[in-house]
């Protein structure tokens, strides 16, 4: 490693820009979430006391093992996410360089860069940020078309080709699932042992149903028009757009898309209320039994297949969904041989399809030639 200089620099600084994209990183999974930007506040700031952390407090890797996990100024603990998003995106970095030093290294290297962010929110928030999947849909064209040796390919078009096709398949396929999915598991009912304080109301990002602690946005709870999530609620309030506002005791809520119906409890009559939902400003109550509208994944899985398209084609966003489901199963089975049955509906479907996408960039093909050979269709 140290005969050339000039290779060792190279990885040294591959190594360095990643744990500085790392310390990014960390910024994007905590602020996109909650819906905040990543330039304001532009400087780096405590959860906890919400201080500022100075540039000498802010050094990648370093400055969590000096301060020991801990806040400098409230002593809050810093969590180990933290350092891990430094050090594994450093060692991605470095990883994916000495393995491909050339544009295709560049360009897994942003596709690394999104599956962490992927991996990380999806793991706390049950979500994939847009940023890292629909919306880096054109950077990973660009890459696709300058690295066409992700496919096997010289030219730039061929390369584009191949990435667009991938995108059209990873997002026609998914979206096919998932509307499969909604006409196989029908919908979920949440029955709790006591009544909790949910409400529905407009926030910066669209419509957003809560129950208790959980938050449900609009657009992942309707995917179309005669989707309804029923709520059967005590102490319904509701306030207008208008000033007005209605109280009802008992009643069955069915909210939709673009509508919120109040029925006679547990009747099927005309309703009491209806009003599109542009004219209802919040709605709130208690309740102990709740329907809502289920899908096979969430449409962020969707889009995040869309992106991982331009890297792995078609070809690959196949092998990525069964390879994704193939893991899912096995680690659910290990989970309830060992007693830990609850973390099954704890674990999203988005690492298991970065963990496919990255299989099959690895070893893909070794695979399927593998398995063919396996069923007697082709030579080891």
């Amino acid at each position: 490693m140290f005969d050339n200089p000039i290779e060792f620099v190279l990885q040294f600084a591959a190594f360095m820009i990643g744990a500085c994209v790392g310390s990014f990183l960390n910024v994007c999974i905590y602020r996109w979430p909650l819906d905040l930007k990543v330039d304001e506040p532009k400087r780096s700031f405590c959860p906890k006391c919400e201080s500022a952390i100075p540039v000498w407090r802010n050094i990648p890797i370093l400055s969590w093992l000096l301060l020991r996990g801990k806040c400098a100024d409230c002593k809050a603990p810093i969590p180990v996410r933290y350092v891990l998003v430094e050090v594994l995106t450093a060692l991605g970095f470095l990883g994916l360089w000495l393995m491909w030093p050339s544009m295709v290294g560049v360009a897994l290297i942003f596709f690394f860069v999104c599956c962490m962010v992927t991996v990380w929110v999806d793991f706390e928030h049950y979500i994939i940020p847009d940023q890292v999947s629909i919306k880096a849909v054109p950077i990973g064209l660009l890459c696709a078309a300058l690295a066409p040796q992700l496919f096997g390919e010289t030219e730039w078009y061929r390369g584009l080709m191949w990435g667009a096709i991938g995108v059209v398949v990873g997002y026609l396929l998914l979206w096919g699932v998932v509307e499969l999915g909604k006409k196989a598991f029908g919908r979920k009912k949440i029955k709790l042992d006591s009544e909790l304080a949910w409400k529905a109301e407009e926030e910066d990002d669209g419509p957003v149903f809560t129950l208790g602690d959980e938050k449900y946005p609009w657009v992942d709870l309707f995917a179309r028009p005669t989707d309804r999530l029923i709520v059967e609620t005590k102490g319904l309030f509701i306030r207008l757009v208008n000033g007005e506002s209605v109280k009802i005791e008992e009643a069955d809520l069915h909210l939709g898309w673009e509508v919120v119906v109040v029925m006679p409890k547990g009747q099927k009559t005309s309703p009491l209320h209806e009003w599109p939902l542009e004219e209802v400003k919040s709605l709130q109550g208690k309740t102990s039994n709740v329907v809502i509208p289920r899908e096979a994944m969430g449409f962020g899985d969707v889009k995040f297949l869309a992106l991982a398209g331009c890297f792995v084609g078609w070809q690959g966003v196949l092998f990525t969904v069964a390879a994704a489901s193939l893991l899912g199963t096995v680690i659910s089975v290990l989970l309830m041989a060992i007693g830990l049955r609850r973390w099954t509906t704890r674990i999203p479907f988005g690492p298991y399809l970065v963990a496919g996408a990255w299989i099959w960039i690895f070893a893909g093909w070794k695979i399927i030639h593998w398995y063919f050979a396996l069923m007697g269709l082709g030579e080891v």
